[in-house]
């Protein structure tokens, strides 16, 4: 059983809080010195008393006598703190520390803060930490820091993170003799809503970078268009074939629009209209789009399709986007003069869609990124290639795999060309009779 006996010293005033730590009273209450002055605050203490009499514990409080308000020791504030709190000397040795401090950090052996900060913080924050504070108290500015700790909670994320704030505790602590406060505060919560607030907006980035790239393309196809109403306006084959044209790339630019004003609500994802249709119309307008640049390189596009038509349940417009960006990326890969090819095909109950090139390659090492957003795999011999951004091929494989489906690359290695493999899934393409 626990004893509880009340003792009531006479301390001088202004020692309420800067002599009162509990730490220094652990000893019995008749061996307390009696600090006796004129005008004076009187400090009840509480003790509690063990078996054997030892001081277990103290609550203290301080009286003023003068009028006779009572308030609350300073320490023991500090101690009831939901956050970590400490007071060290200039040269990092504590004077003071909450039971949340002892909590995270436990009691080092050499009573340095520095210690305790190596023996718990996770590895890669130590040496940071360490020199942000150092750097700080030796300049005499406040600090802050963030760094993780253990996690106690069995299922729960392995660090916790903290942000810890010091500055000199008064504006009287000055030189070797100032002595710092410091607040150790749990940020995991704003860390993870930091994340995914990053993670949004990298996506939203992201879609808008795609966006941008896939407008693009519509317009080449419409340049060329115009620049042939321009040389022939007098021949109404060649005015037809050109308002086609601008009509196919016109209805491409307003379903991307329509795409963006959705972004908002889907957070960027790929949104799909089914309809059927005929592989060979996709293949058009792809080559359609892709052809400004196949001239200008004056290189050979040879397109193989089967002659009865391949049935397609998917979205067409996304289909074209997916063969344009196949096609153009090959061009700017492969030399003047080169040759591309597309070849369609039923794959048993599915549809095969290789385009191959001639073009610079690409190094076994690199296929596997070869798909990820804003990455360029030319080889490291190649510099005379500018493949743009790194963007088509990423929303190829985004398209095909809202689709159901795959998409792969393939290469032999530098200067050997390259093939790119879309498959459609089952049920998605069937042949229909053939025509003539």
């Amino acid at each position: 059983m626990l004893a509880q006996q009340q003792v009531l010293i006479r301390v001088p005033i202004g020692a309420v809080g800067a002599s009162c730590d509990t730490t220094e009273w652990n000893h019995a209450p008749a061996s307390m010195p009696d600090m006796s002055a004129t005008t004076c605050n009187a400090l009840r203490i509480d003790p509690t008393l063990a078996e054997d009499h030892a001081v277990a514990g103290c609550l203290t409080e301080a009286n003023c006598l003068d009028d006779l308000k009572i308030s609350v020791s300073p320490l023991t504030v500090l101690d009831s703190l939901p956050d970590a709190v400490c007071i060290t000397n200039r040269a990092g040795a504590l004077l003071y520390r909450n039971s949340k401090w002892i909590e995270l950090f436990g009691i080092p052996s050499d009573n340095s803060v520095e210690t305790a900060l190596l023996n718990r913080l996770n590895p890669e924050d130590r040496q940071r930490c360490c020199d942000h504070r150092a750097r700080a108290i030796r300049d005499g500015r406040p600090y802050e820091v963030e760094y993780r700790l253990p996690s106690d909670v069995a299922d729960g994320p392995r660090w916790n993170w903290y942000a810890e704030r010091g500055r000199v505790l008064s504006s009287l602590d000055k030189g070797d003799n100032a002595r710092w406060v410091a607040t150790i505060v749990p940020i995991t919560q704003y860390k993870q809503h930091d994340l995914e607030l990053t993670g949004m907006i990298e996506r939203r980035d992201a879609f808008l970078a795609m966006l941008l790239h896939e407008l693009r393309n519509p317009l080449t196809p419409i340049a060329h268009a115009l620049e042939l109403l321009g040389r022939t306006p007098d021949d109404p084959a060649r005015v037809r074939r050109g308002r086609e044209i601008i009509q196919r790339q016109l209805r491409q630019i307003s379903r991307l629009v329509d795409d963006l004003l959705e972004a908002s609500a889907r957070q960027g994802t790929i949104s799909l209209q089914y309809t059927d249709f005929d592989l060979s119309d996709s293949v058009a307008v792809a080559a359609e789009a892709a052809k400004p640049l196949i001239e200008l390189r004056q290189q050979h596009l040879t397109i193989e399709l089967p002659r009865q038509p391949i049935h397609l349940h998917a979205d067409p417009i996304r289909l074209g986007q997916v063969l344009t960006n196949l096609l153009i990326n090959s061009s700017k890969y492969t030399p003047d003069n080169g040759h591309i090819t597309l070849v369609g095909s039923l794959d048993g109950p599915g549809v095969t869609i290789r385009v191959r090139d001639n073009g610079i390659g690409i190094e076994k090492d690199k296929l596997a990124d070869i798909f990820e957003l804003f990455t360029q795999v030319a080889p490291s011999s190649v510099s005379h290639f500018s493949g743009g951004l790194g963007i088509g091929l990423a929303v190829a494989r985004q398209i095909v795999e809202a689709h159901g489906g795959s998409i792969s690359a393939r290469s032999e290695g530098a200067g050997r060309g390259a093939e790119f493999i879309v498959r459609l899934p089952q049920a998605t393409a069937t042949a229909g009779r053939a025509t003539g």
